[in-house]
């Protein structure tokens, strides 16, 4: 009979260090990014306005010339364009302020103490 040297002990052990490392890993790596908050912010910005620049490129110079050639010239907005964009944010932010009007934020932490306090009877 022959003894195997397969112990599934030194498997778990194996496996526990792998995790362990990769736990001190994350750890470092969390130092680094995780209290960097306000560059985290920064950068979304510069991506968001980075986006809108591209589709704002992309209308212009699609607006900027016409088919004939003999049309071609710079693309200004009138009274229209902007009054469209106007009314756009303006209903967005109408819909914004209801949004929080009928459906407020609520902590989840407070909703829990109030629960608390209502299951010992004091509210």
């Amino acid at each position: 009979m022959e003894i195997s040297s397969y112990d599934p002990r030194s498997e778990y052990a194996g496996r526990l260090e792998a995790r362990r490392a990769w736990a001190e890993r994350e750890q470092r790596r969390h130092i680094q990014v995780g209290n960097a908050r306000l560059a985290l912010f920064l950068i979304a910005i510069v991506i968001n306005v980075g986006m809108w620049l591209e589709r704002f490129m992309i209308i212009v110079t699609s607006l900027h010339r016409d088919f004939m050639p003999s049309a071609w010239g710079m693309f200004y907005p009138t009274f229209w364009d902007l009054a469209t964009l106007a009314g756009s944010i303006g209903a967005f932010a109408l819909l914004f302020l209801l949004f929080l009007r009928f459906l407020p934020a609520i902590s989840i932490s407070e909703m829990r103490k109030l629960e608390l306090k209502k299951q010992e009877g004091e509210v």
